[in-house]
């Protein structure tokens, strides 16, 4: 039986330190807006990126794959759950993607539990960016490696780290694009020092899919490194493809070894056979979607010229993702019930998703939006920074 006054007192604590997390129920009412209670909200926290979860080709599909395999799945992937749908998607994603292998799970979280647990093992080193998801921390404690962080812009910290271990493998892990502040990995030096010491590279890349890249591969196709550069990489179905799930890719030993060896990909009931369908769907509308990124790309461009114009302490961002700072807790939390206020949608964020010195609204760009979308955002906000 858990202790009732300490749980009461837990949460309490968390409260008032402005922690505390609340749900809306919201529902899209055409992108970029989505709808709560009676407001329409111009929305600037949605990972749809390229607005393909209404994409009336993907819903088509979905349902069409609805009528074949019904809704739920079967069972797990190594069970009954496999089916063709899978089977096509992995081929599907090995094809764009450009890696020999892929297998397909039902969240970018369970990717990364399942890709590190397999891979590696307690003898082995890992240095970890330190603005990596919190799946990553999760996975590498539950290997029990030895484990350093390091930061993206200290390319000497980490030679230094890699140098000093000189038993078991070496892993060196990063994002291919920061989840809290939108820049993009210095991920050409990454792999010339992962081959400098024979060290293996693994990329959570879940917010460059479908965005980055002549076809929306990723930041591993965006840099034009190679498979034998970044020998694994997790992407998210759920995010600028706008289904669900996420897939890891890499070369046969790799992939074949999560598959063996992954607990949360061999215990966890798999995709449904219908939303396979649709991140097929989803995909062959990614591959031509080079209108749209060229779009967010401008859009991009143009927040952060107008954010400096502004003087708004935005982090330096080429992605959809930007970053704006605030000194306080408080401070960024009023902002945003500020901008609710008017109708604007943004996501606060605070630790522990962020250190405690750092707080910011997160503001994600859609293709959806337009640059007066954009200047109606940046001219309330201006006056709660």
């Amino acid at each position: 039986m858990p202790n009732v006054a300490k749980l009461q007192q837990r949460l309490l604590q968390h409260q008032t330190q402005l922690l505390e997390r609340k749900r809306f129920p919201y529902m899209p009412c055409g992108a970029p807006y989505v709808q709560h209670a009676h407001d329409k909200l111009l929305n600037f926290t949605s990972n749809d990126y390229l607005s393909l979860s209404q994409h009336p080709k993907i819903i088509q599909a979905t349902m069409e794959a609805v009528q074949k395999f019904g809704l739920g799945a079967l069972g797990s992937a190594i069970a009954q759950g496999y089916t063709d749908a899978h089977q096509q998607l992995e081929q599907k994603l090995c094809h764009w993607l450009n890696y020999p292998r892929a297998l397909v799970l039902t969240s970018g979280y369970l990717a990364v539990l399942a890709t590190l647990t397999a891979l590696i093992d307690q003898d082995d080193f890992v240095a970890v960016d330190k603005q990596s998801h919190a799946s990553v921390f999760d996975a590498i404690q539950l290997t029990q490696a030895t484990w350093q962080r390091y930061a993206d812009d200290d390319m000497t910290r980490l030679e230094s780290l890699l140098q000093r271990r000189t038993q078991g493998a070496r892993f060196i892990i990063t994002s291919g694009i920061f989840s809290m502040q939108g820049h993009l990995a210095r991920l050409q030096q990454l792999c010339a020092l992962a081959e400098q010491y024979d060290a293996i590279l693994i990329v959570d890349d879940v917010h460059s899919t479908g965005i980055l890249g002549p076809k929306g591969e990723g930041s591993v196709a965006e840099l034009g490194l190679s498979p034998q550069q970044v020998p694994v990489v997790i992407g998210s179905l759920s995010k600028g493809l706008g289904t669900v799930g996420a897939y890891v890719a890499g070369n046969d030993l790799l992939i074949e070894t999560v598959l063996q060896f992954a607990r949360p990909y061999m215990f966890s009931t798999t995709l449904p056979g219908a939303l396979a369908c649709a991140s097929l769907a989803a995909i062959e509308l990614a591959e031509r979607a080079q209108a749209e990124r060229v779009h967010l790309q401008q859009l991009s461009t143009y927040f952060m010229q107008r954010t400096a114009e502004l003087n708004l302490p935005v982090l330096p961002s080429m992605s959809p993702i930007k970053a704006v700072l605030f000194s306080d807790i408080k401070t960024m939390q009023a902002a945003a019930r500020a901008l609710r206020a008017q109708h604007i949608l943004v996501s606060p964020i605070r630790p522990p998703t962020v250190a405690r010195h750092s707080p910011r609204i997160r503001i994600t760009l859609t293709q959806a939006h337009q640059f007066t979308d954009i200047d109606r955002l940046l001219t309330e906000l201006k006056n709660h920074v």
